[in-house]
């Protein structure tokens, strides 16, 4: 499954909307609680703790969930899910080592009685539910170090399964822009100054900055070859910090426009559009 952006909707499936359990424990706070245990058991650096908590998080005969609550669709995820289970939970335990030292909360909904709606993946995860399950969404606000600084990280989608919290890992999510810089205009401001887009392919650190030394120009048709209109771009997106796209299972290389426009005393380059493109995993 891909995550993808979606809007608020009304989700009308009722076998969604039924409580699939009536364990006390089958609810936002219990979420909240099984996640908090694990993040301390990271902040103490208990690795034995804290792989247990994550090996509990397993869904249970699998390929028969997966099968009997998603009729069609779930056949194609088992495979997968058994395949990469491991890894997967190895990048689990490296997201959940990583959050235990950010400042920042737990951010838990029920996708079932509160689901981000239009026609996109939880929606589909809702409609197309044979049997009632709870879903739940959790992931980790991150104190803000400037208004401008608003962002959470995901942590991932969970069942409430045989009396547990179990962890979706076949859901992926796209890295994405956490703080970005506009490129400064390079030209006195004036009717003909030059203008124009600048296209550029670069590459992520572990940490989600950018690498200085991987950013190279893309001479794709109708972009710029204006050599300080490149560098002003070069000079924007070094500065940009992503959510940590290795924690994330994620490999991403990443293209960004940069579009000049005709200067004025108000505006001397437009906001930067981000197209994400995917690399090949390294292997």
């Amino acid at each position: 499954m891909t995550l993808m952006p979606c809007i608020k909707a009304q989700v009308v499936n009722p076998i969604a909307l039924q409580s699939a359990s009536t364990d006390p424990k089958d609810t936002v706070e219990g979420l909240r609680l099984f996640l908090e245990d694990a993040l301390q058991a990271a902040r103490n650096h208990d690795s034995k703790k804290l792989s247990l908590d994550i090996s509990q998080t397993a869904i249970p005969h699998y390929a028969d969930f997966f099968r009997k609550t998603w009729p069609g669709p779930g056949e194609s995820w088992v495979g997968g899910y058994a395949t990469d289970l491991s890894e997967n939970q190895g990048h689990f335990k490296s997201l959940l080592t990583y959050l235990s030292q950010v400042d920042g909360e737990l951010v838990i909904r029920s996708v079932n009685q509160n689901p981000e709606g239009g026609r996109g993946m939880e929606w589909g995860m809702l409609d197309s539910l044979a049997l009632p399950l709870d879903i739940y969404y959790a992931g980790w606000k991150v104190a803000p170090k400037s208004p401008d600084d608003q962002h959470t990280l995901p942590i991932g989608y969970f069942f409430f399964v045989d009396g547990g919290f179990r962890w979706d890992s076949t859901v992926q999510f796209v890295t994405k822009v956490v703080h970005s810089t506009t490129p400064i205009y390079p030209y006195p401001v004036s009717d003909d100054s030059p203008k124009g887009t600048v296209s550029l392919i670069f590459t992520l650190n572990s940490n989600g900055t950018v690498s200085r030394e991987s950013i190279q120009v893309a001479h794709r048709p109708g972009t710029t070859d204006d050599p300080k209109l490149i560098q002003a771009a070069k000079d924007a997106v070094v500065q940009y910090q992503y959510m940590p796209p290795d924690l994330f299972k994620i490999k991403m290389g990443n293209m960004m426009e940069t579009v000049g426009v005709p200067p004025s005393a108000k505006e001397t380059l437009a906001p930067p559009k981000i197209v994400f493109i995917p690399s090949p995993p390294n292997k």
